[in-house]
């Protein structure tokens, strides 16, 4: 996962598929209508997506509060 800053200043996170690891088109696809249907206050929002030229990426809002682990201890 990277944290980045998108062109209007939004930090996120992305998530990219591990290089030999990525999902078929139609297992991408269910999991982008799931997240994006999925809004609860614990968990972070899918904010958009990439499929090009082969590399899948996930971006999700970015929390400045350190990893899962760290909230989850």
């Amino acid at each position: 996962v990277y944290k980045r800053i998108l062109p209007k200043g939004e930090i996120v996170a992305i998530e990219r598929a591990k290089n030999g690891v990525m999902q078929s088109g139609l297992e991408y696809k269910t999991e982008i209508e799931l997240l994006s249907r999925v809004h609860q206050k614990n968990l972070v929002s899918l904010v958009g997506f990439r499929f090009d030229k082969g590399e899948q990426m996930l971006v999700y809002e970015f929390i400045a509060n350190g990893t899962l682990t760290n909230c989850l201890s």
